[in-house]
This record gives C-alpha cells, structure tokens and sequence, in this order.
C-alpha cells in the first residue's frame, strides 16, 4: 500500500486489520502534526503500516524527502508546522 498524491477520503478510518491506510502527503492529512525529529524517525524506524527505511536512507536523506514533501504543503500549513516544530524543539533544550 502506497501514499497517494491527493486526499483519500478514507486515510483516517481504519481498515478491516485494524490499520490506517497511508496518508496523503500533500498537507492535508496529519504529517504536519510531528515535529521534524518524529518524521525522520518514523522514516528510518517505520510505524504502523510505515516500513523502516534505515540502512536505506541516510539521516540526511530522509531530511531531503521531508523537505521535498512539504513543498506540495500550502503557505498556512507550513506555517503552523514551522510553529509545532519551534515548540518542540525549544521544549527539548
């Protein structure tokens, strides 16, 4: 099961085994919930239906995805990410 480029009506119901399908990357879904440290995270570690990529991808690579798929994000969520992510980091400091 792969991620699709638009929404998917159904990306937060869960399926018959219980999983969610793969959410659509484009800002309309949850990614921008998690600060940067989760998403190069569940990149290399996988998470739910989510392979693991480590041994695949670099840190850095993962990094490069992530900024590549926000740029498909609108202005307004960008920046309420950029907000989400400030809060986390300064609340690890």
């Amino acid at each position: 099961m792969a991620h699709k480029p638009k929404a998917q009506k159904n990306w937060a119901e869960r399926q018959a085994d219980g999983r969610f399908p793969p959410p659509p990357l484009n800002g309309s879904a949850h990614m921008w919930h998690h600060p940067l440290p989760n998403l190069v995270g569940t990149i290399q570690f996988g998470q739910g239906n989510m392979p693991a990529w480590k041994g695949t991808l670099s840190i850095p690579e993962s990094l490069a995805i992530i900024a590549w798929l926000q740029h498909y994000w609108p202005d307004d969520i960008y920046k309420a990410w950029e907000k989400l992510n400030a809060r986390a980091r300064n609340n690890t400091q």
